[in-house]
């Protein structure tokens, strides 16, 4: 037998107020558990991060180049990576420790040049550096990490004062290499920054040029930086410029052939950083855990072959926009410039 109750007006919206606490209480206790749960992986921190932050920072923090080809690749390329474990072995003591240029490192890995970390937290380079554009100064991620290994990752710019003056910086903070970043010269077009017309927020500053450009009042600096900063002429003669005004190691960050390597090696630099922006300059190149690194090593060997040097295309993306969550092999890590790439 069906039962039926028609609810006068007055029950109606009782009935709808007890619903609606209902749900904000279970909505309360569904946001309450996970915030408590604990991040226990890359992909927890990441999915987090997307929930909590404004839609333009992570974008911006999220996206590639183009069709974002090359960023989902260069997950894919790990993917398909196999381990073949040796066993009976005595691993009661265990050291994972490098050497890289000159300095112990306990574990292989390192934070790549990451830029504007205060959209993210208010400590931003500084909170990483203890645990790096840069929306914090050179000098204060030294201050807040004196007891690590710091390479500082610069650009050419058309102003080689600029330039001159980070380096000296750096010297003066105590990094033990510069990071000179090769392949920008033309900037990814990232349409998710596009479509959120990404800017810095008021709050924020590219922190390592206040006092060497001349920004207009309220500006968060970064028109000023795409527009007046980077030097599309730099070739390989500006390497040789960089070495003679520096004593410190020199590490070209964005080498992806065989024939760049020899080249970049032939003008004296230290060390490359295999790397595609985390694809976020040019869609469409090889994930950097790849075929790359076999013919780079063919190259190191004495099996691969040198070339003239000449470049091709910088970028086949259109000159749109601005660092660098990067995807880079082998990166001890370091404080950004301040460049908001």
């Amino acid at each position: 037998m069906a039962l039926s109750y028609k609810l006068h007006h007055s029950e109606t919206m009782h009935v709808i107020t007890l619903l609606g606490k209902w749900r904000g209480q279970l909505l309360t206790r569904a946001n309450m558990a996970r915030q408590d749960t604990p991040l226990v992986s890359v992909d927890d921190y990441e999915q987090h991060a997307l929930r909590v932050l404004p839609r333009s920072a992570a974008d911006f923090y999220r996206c590639g180049a183009g069709d974002e080809f090359t960023l989902r690749l260069n997950s894919l390329a790990f993917k398909r990576l196999r381990i073949r474990p040796r066993v009976m072995v005595d691993v009661s003591r265990r050291d994972c420790s490098v050497t890289v240029l000159g300095s112990k490192v306990l574990f292989p890995a390192g934070i790549s040049p990451t830029s504007m970390q205060r959209l993210a937290h208010p400590d931003g380079e500084c909170a990483t550096a203890q645990a790096l554009l840069s929306t914090s100064s050179i000098e204060e991620v030294a201050a807040a990490a004196p007891n690590t290994i710091k390479w500082f990752q610069l650009y050419i710019y058309k102003d080689r004062s600029v330039t001159q003056s980070l380096v000296e910086r750096a010297e003066r903070s105590g990094y033990k290499a510069l990071v000179l970043t090769v392949d920008s010269a033309v900037f990814g077009m990232r349409r998710p920054d596009l479509k959120n017309a990404f800017s810095l927020p008021s709050h924020l500053r590219l922190a390592n040029f206040n006092s060497d450009m001349n920004l207009s009042s309220g500006s968060s600096g970064l028109k000023e930086y795409v527009n007046g900063l980077y030097d599309q002429t730099v070739t390989w003669r500006d390497i040789l410029w960089l070495k003679s005004i520096t004593k410190l190691p020199i590490i070209l960050k964005g080498i992806l052939t065989a024939e760049d390597a020899v080249i970049g090696a032939d003008l004296g630099a230290a060390a490359i950083l295999v790397s595609n922006h985390g694809g976020r300059q040019l869609d469409g190149v090889p994930a950097t855990v790849s075929e790359i690194l076999a013919r780079l090593f063919e190259t190191d060997s004495g099996g691969g072959d040198d070339d003239d040097g000449d470049d091709g295309d910088d970028d086949g993306d259109d000159d749109d926009d601005d660092d660098d969550d990067d995807d880079d092999d082998d990166d001890d890590g370091g404080d950004d410039d301040g460049d908001g790439r």
